[in-house]
C-alpha cells in the first residue's frame, strides 16, 4: 500500500510540473517604510561596506526598468515621515516620486497620519497609482475619497487581487480604524470571485507583540489558503519565502528606509490557474550594482536641502538600533539607544535618562556624520523633559519594556537585569552605582516629552506628577554634542541584559 501511495504522488507531481512547464512568471515587487528616504546614502551601519552607496528612488527605478517579466510594483504604507525634506515638506515628494518610478498601489501606514488628515486627504489625491485600505474609514463610515478596499489587476492575462489593510492610530479624529480581519473578511469573497490569485497588501507584521497591533499570521488563520503572499511592514523586519502555516500564505516583509525591496516570483498556469509555491527575496539597492536612473535624480536634486548634507562629525563605529545578539545574546541595550541615553544624561544632569527605541529611528552608519544623519534618526520634534521617580516606578516600567531580543526602552545610569521567561519579565533588578535600587530610592530622570506624556512605550510616565517639559530638542542636544566632540563610538554594551 506505501508503494501504491508513493507512486500516486509521484505521478501527480509529475503531472504537476508539466502543467506548469508553460507557466507564466509574474513579478510582484515590495518595499514599505521608506519614510522619506528619497535619496541613496552610506551604507554605514555596514562595517563591510560602509563606503557604498544604497538605497532610494531612483536605485529602484533602474532595477525594475530591468525586469523582463510583467510586474507589479506594491508598497505597504508609512512612505512619508522620517527626512528632513519629507518633513519640510509633509510627504509632498513621497507622492511626487512614487508616481514617477511607477508605483502600482500603496496603503495607508500610520505615519501618513503624522501631518493632519486633511494633509493626507491632499496627498491621497496626488496619487497615479491605487490607495488599497478595506480598514480605515472617514467621519461618514466610508472609505475615504481616493481609497478603494481592493483592486484586480491584470498582469499579463492573469488577475490579481490586491486587498489593503492599513494601521490608523487609535484616534484619528473623527475617523474609524477596524481590525486587520475585518477589513479583509470585507471583500475576500468579491475579490476571489473576480480574480485568479488573491495577495494581501498591509501595514502589519508578523512579529508578535503587543506594542505591534494586528498581528499577520493571527489575521490569515481565516483566510489561509485563500491569499496567496501576504505583504507587511510596520516593524521594520526583513522576512522572505516564510510559511507559518502549512499551506499558503507566503509571508513576505521588506525592511526599512528603502535599502531594500522585495521580488516575489509566482508561476502560474494560465488555462488551469495552477500556481506554484511562490518564492522570494530582498535585493539590497547598490547603486554600484543597480546604478540610478538620471530623471530621477534630477527631479530629487531640485528639493534636495543641501545644508542637511554638511558634515558635523565622524562615527569611528556604526551605532545601531539593534542589539548585536549574536555577539552577545543576552545582552538586549541598544548601542544607539544607550547612545542617545547617554548624551541626554549629560545635558540635563540628571542621574538616569530614558529613551523609547522606537522614537530612534534609523541606524547611526560609520564615518562622516552629516546633519541629515541625525534628522533621519529624529524625525520627530521630541523635546526634553524632566522629572522625581522611585525605585518601584523604574522596576515596573522595566517590567513592561523589557524582551527576549530587546527592550522598548533604553536606560543611562543604570543597569536591568532580568530573566525572561513564558515571554515576561521575572527577577528584574536594577542597580544604580553599583547598588540595588530599592521601592523607595529617589531619582532623577530625564526623557523625551513624547514618552513623558504617556505615548506608546512610555504609558506609566502618565502616573507621575510635577514633570516639567522643556523646548530643548533632543535632535538638538545630539547634534550639538557629536559638533563639541568630533568623533563618537558605539558606547560598551550590557547595562540591559538577561540573566
Amino acid at each position: 500500500m506505501k508503494k501504491l501511495l508513493n507512486k500516486i504522488n509521484l505521478l501527480l507531481a509529475l503531472l504537476l510540473v508539466v502543467s506548469l512547464a508553460g507557466a507564466k512568471e509574474i513579478v510582484i515587487y515590495h518595499t514599505s517604510d521608506t519614510h522619506g528616504h528619497y535619496y541613496s546614502k552610506y551604507a554605514g551601519w555596514d562595517e563591510q561596506n560602509f563606503d557604498r552607496k544604497i538605497g532610494g528612488y531612483a536605485v529602484l527605478k533602474n532595477l525594475i526598468d530591468q525586469e523582463k517579466n510583467p510586474y507589479l510594483l506594491l508598497d505597504s504604507g508609512d512612505f512619508t515621515r522620517g527626512s528632513i525634506e519629507d518633513d519640510e515638506y509633509k510627504g509632498k515628494y513621497a507622492m511626487e516620486f512614487m508616481n514617477k518610478v511607477g508605483y502600482d498601489a500603496t496603503v495607508i501606514g500610520n505615519h501618513e497620519f503624522d501631518y493632519g488628515i486633511d494633509n493626507l486627504k491632499e496627498r491621497l489625491a496626488m496619487a497615479k497609482f491605487d490607495i488599497l485600505t478595506s480598514n480605515i474609514f472617514n467621519e461618514k463610515g466610508k472609505l475615504p475619497k481616493h481609497v478603494k478596499a481592493y483592486k484586480i489587476y491584470k498582469v499579463d492575462g492573469i488577475k490579481i487581487a490586491v486587498i489593503g489593510v492599513g494601521r490608523g492610530y487609535k484616534s484619528l479624529e473623527k475617523w474609524q480604524y477596524k481590525t486587520a480581519e475585518e477589513g479583509i473578511g470585507s471583500v475576500i469573497e468579491k475579490a476571489k470571485k473576480k480574480s485568479d490569485i488573491v495577495i494581501v497588501l498591509a501595514h502589519s507584521t508578523v512579529k508578535r507583540d503587543d506594542m505591534m497591533g494586528d498581528n499577520n499570521i493571527d489575521t490569515s488563520e481565516k483566510f489561509k489558503n485563500e491569499i496567496l503572499v501576504f505583504f507587511g511592514g510596520h516593524y521594520h523586519a526583513e522576512v522572505q519565502n516564510y510559511y507559518y502555516h502549512k499551506s499558503w500564505p507566503m509571508f513576505v516583509e521588506s525592511g526599512a528606509y528603502f535599502n531594500n525591496v522585495s521580488k516575489v516570483v509566482i508561476d502560474i498556469d494560465p488555462k488551469t490557474k495552477q500556481v506554484k509555491k511562490p518564492r522570494s527575496e530582498l535585493i539590497p539597492l547598490w547603486v554600484d550594482v543597480y546604478g540610478e536612473n538620471e530623471e530621477i535624480v534630477a527631479f530629487g536634486d531640485k528639493f534636495r536641502n543641501k545644508e542637511a548634507d554638511i558634515i558635523i562629525g565622524q562615527a569611528k563605529t556604526p551605532i545601531k538600533k539593534q542589539p548585536d545578539l549574536e555577539a552577545e545574546p543576552l545582552f538586549t541595550s541598544s548601542p544607539l539607544g544607550s547612545f542617545v541615553s547617554d548624551i541626554m544624561r549629560e545635558y540635563a544632569g540628571t542621574q538616569i535618562a530614558i529613551q523609547n527605541l522606537g522614537g530612534v529611528r534609523a541606524d547611526l552608519g560609520k564615518g562622516n556624520i552629516a546633519y541629515r544623519d541625525i534628522y533621519n534618526i529624529f524625525p520627530f520634534p521630541n523635546t526634553l523633559a524632566y522629572m522625581n521617580v522611585d525605585g518601584k516606578f523604574l522596576k515596573e516600567l522595566f517590567e513592561y519594556a523589557v524582551r527576549d531580543n530587546g527592550s522598548w526602552l533604553q536606560i543611562s545610569g543604570a543597569e536591568v537585569v532580568y530573566k525572561y521567561e513564558n515571554n515576561k519579565a521575572k527577577d528584574l533588578e536594577i542597580f544604580v552605582d553599583g547598588k540595588l535600587v530599592k521601592p523607595d530610592d529617589k531619582f532623577t530622570l530625564t526623557t523625551n516629552d513624547y514618552i513623558a506624556k504617556g505615548g506608546s512605550e512610555g504609558k506609566l510616565f502618565k502616573n507621575i506628577e510635577n514633570k516639567v517639559i522643556t523646548n530643548t530638542f533632543v535632535r538638538d542636544v545630539i547634534i550639538n554634542y557629536i559638533k563639541n566632540n568630533k568623533e563618537v563610538s558605539a558606547p560598551k554594551q550590557g547595562r540591559i541584559r538577561m540573566k
